[in-house]
């Protein structure tokens, strides 16, 4: 059996009970840590600027400036729930338990050729499917991350427009319009998102498809409804382009589908796709102006999508990286520095639009005041936690060594002294009892250390079946960061409360949770290495929360940006 020695001898304890370790001098905190197989230089991290919302910022740089390629970003899988009619995301869930003896190592095997040639972390749904650990819509559900970019390009014109008609060009005509489109959020809908948004803000949209099928379905139901607002043009989407007499505010490129899940590797052309994305980019360029965006899809699977030739000539034109996800969003250099210039609160209160369509993003307390969102639908919006835990989770599972792997973070969930509601506090972010799921089915070990009260009845009820898994360590966290010993496979910094929105800004002093994050990042320093993973929590607020300093100390240390939210 492992054991779990504190640094006092008479505090050894089996891991086969909780136990809550004081934080005191020296010692051995892991006999078993073994190597980690993970190979990350990265951070999930701060945020000075990213998908925007009405707020007051100490800068508005933005992290596209450090960005990596988009071909190094990872990506991620997890339980979804079943797709409603915008419900591109959901709620963090624990993996499924694998029945039938597979291995993770089986998975990594199954997509060993399309990991290796694209260094991403993701494995397509096939593979999940097969093995039974997750199905093809809830897996498709949760890989993709559409809300995040098409909320970030919504509002973008919306605010720089001010009121004007917007004129917005797609290419890739919704398909799945075949069907009952409801049920197909999966594919992300854009035809029918950008024609409700023209009706709801004014403006134009054009679709463009090659395929008269599809063109004529989609007509037959998107220019009933929406015949004010759409133009459905059947012909080559870079002729059209060259046609195309009028500016563009959103370019929206998502024609000649990149079927990397329907070939081989040695079989797959990935390069029809991206050199027809360049064309449609070379063609769309002299419509667009300096408040455009330009948005490409099905970007975050191997060869880099359909988006690899396109983003690199647009850099080459001086355009930055304003998100890196499954889409892609690009806007003029200057321009990502003013995204978030003009936004007011009174910008967004135009259309309370929210409620029915898309959610565009304010302060809670807006909507709440107006009766507008309860309390956890709008949470359910704004946190997206979930892509960053499932992306560090499959990181650590497809590159660990299962039970040598050690998650330490340095707060514990505090909602889960919240009696029989944790399950409904997913908002919390929860992450404790995350972690805990996850090592039960994988392998490693937790530790959680925090200076309030671990010993509380409720605490340890919910962290009791994992208690071969999870060591409380009770103590500030710097001093029991300066004395642990071993690797950490991933450091998951939260507990630094930065409280913004109870405080007036003239009032509110960033430094302390600040400086505190940073001195826990030195602390841990000497436990991690190449191969470890540091996630921030709570960055996307006003002076990039708690971790704007710790961040910057990370990224001088030669550590990259692998999700910025």
């Amino acid at each position: 059996d492992s054991q779990v020695l504190s640094p006092n001898p008479q505090h050894h304890c089996n891991t086969q009970f909780l136990s809550v370790i004081p934080s005191c001098h020296g010692g051995q905190a892991f006999p078993r840590l073994g190597f980690i197989l993970v190979a990350l230089s990265g951070v999930w991290l701060g945020w000075n600027g990213a998908t925007p919302f009405p707020s007051m910022h100490s800068s508005l740089n933005h992290p596209s400036n450090d960005a990596i390629r988009n071909q190094d970003v990872q990506n991620v899988e997890s339980r979804p729930r079943r797709n409603r009619l915008f419900g591109w995301f959901s709620f963090l869930g624990s993996h499924q338990a694998h029945n039938d003896g597979t291995e993770t190592t089986d998975i990594v095997r199954m997509v060993a050729d399309f990991v290796d040639e694209s260094h991403r972390l993701q494995v397509p749904w096939k593979a999940f499917s097969q093995i039974g650990v997750l199905d093809e819509k809830r897996f498709y559900t949760a890989w993709y991350d559409r809300d995040a970019s098409m909320k970030l390009a919504l509002q973008h014109i919306t605010n720089l427009k001010k009121g004007e008609e917007i004129t917005i060009f797609e290419t890739g005509m919704i398909s799945s319009i075949y069907h009952d489109y409801r049920e197909h959020w999966m594919d992300g809908q854009s035809t029918v998102l950008w024609a409700k948004f023209a009706e709801a803000f004014g403006g134009q949209v054009f679709s463009v498809n090659n395929n008269e099928k599809i063109v004529n379905a989609a007509g037959g139901r998107l220019q009933k409804q929406y015949k004010d607002h759409i133009t459905l043009i059947h012909d080559d989407s870079v002729s059209a382009l060259k046609k195309f007499k009028s500016k563009i505010d959103l370019l929206y490129l998502d024609s000649v589908d990149f079927d990397w899940l329907l070939n081989s590797p040695s079989e797959f052309d990935h390069q029809q796709s991206q050199f027809h994305a360049l064309e449609e980019v070379k063609a769309g360029l002299f419509h667009l102006d300096p408040t455009s965006m330009v948005l490409f899809d099905d970007c975050a699977v191997p060869f880099g999508g359909r988006c690899s030739l396109a983003v690199e000539y647009l850099k080459g034109k001086g355009w930055k990286v304003v998100h890196d996800g499954y889409q892609i969003a690009m806007v003029q250099a200057k321009q990502s520095h003013n995204m978030l210039a003009r936004q007011t609160i009174a910008s967004m209160l135009m259309p309370l639009w929210i409620d029915e369509v898309h959610p565009m993003q304010l302060p809670w307390k807006v909507y709440f005041d107006l009766g507008k969102l309860k309390e956890r639908k709008f949470y359910k919006n704004w946190y997206d936690r979930e892509v960053s835990m499932k992306l560090v989770l499959q990181y650590v599972t497809f590159l660990g060594r299962g039970d040598d792997s050690i998650i330490l973070e340095t707060s514990m969930a505090r909602s889960l002294q919240y009696g029989n509601d944790y399950g409904g506090r997913w908002i919390d972010g929860q992450s404790t009892l995350l972690w805990a799921k996850y090592v039960q089915h994988f392998g490693g070990h937790v530790v959680s250390i925090d200076k309030g009260d671990m010993t509380d009845e409720a605490t340890l009820s919910r962290l009791t079946p994992y208690a071969s898994y999870v060591t409380l360590m009770h103590g500030d966290s710097v001093d029991v960061l300066n004395r642990f010993q071993g690797k950490i496979s991933l450091l998951y910094v939260d507990g630094n409360d930065f409280d913004w929105l109870e405080v007036s800004p003239v009032d509110f002093d960033p430094m302390p949770a600040q400086l505190t994050t940073l001195s826990q990042v030195k602390a841990a320093q000497p436990s991690l290495h190449t191969d470890s993973a540091v996630v921030f929590d709570a960055c996307l607020i006003p002076y990039g929360g708690s971790c704007t300093l710790a961040v910057d100390y990370l990224k001088h240390q030669g550590w990259k940006v692998v999700h910025d939210a």
